[in-house]
């Protein structure tokens, strides 16, 4: 059995998730709100939920650094944009995501 402690760091290995968030036309939308729900994982209760949220920058980027979990779900929201939703797999962190999104 595995026991994290402070010493390797206090959490089990994560990957990090990496997108751009651009409009139909190719464009980056920045202050794009990216919220990250994840659920499960090798090394924590199948049942545990937990949340992270961050904001595009300029180039319509974002990064999660610490995210882990077999499978969770990607929100998308801009007061310009219509709000989007993918849903993801842990190796899916592999390649970083790209969504468009369409203006209302």
């Amino acid at each position: 059995m595995k026991v994290w402690t402070e010493d390797t760091g206090g959490s089990p290995p994560s990957r990090p998730w990496r997108g751009r968030i651009l409009d139909r036309e190719g464009r980056p939308v920045s202050e794009t709100h990216v919220l990250f729900r994840g659920k499960g994982g090798p090394y924590t209760d199948p049942t545990q939920v937990f949340a992270l949220e961050t904001k595009t920058d300029s180039s319509g980027r974002f990064c999660f650094r610490q995210a882990s979990g077999e499978r969770g779900e990607l929100r998308f929201a801009h007061p310009a944009y219509r709000e989007q939703k993918l849903r993801l797999r842990f190796g899916d962190s592999e390649r970083p995501i790209e969504v468009r999104l369409k203006r209302r």
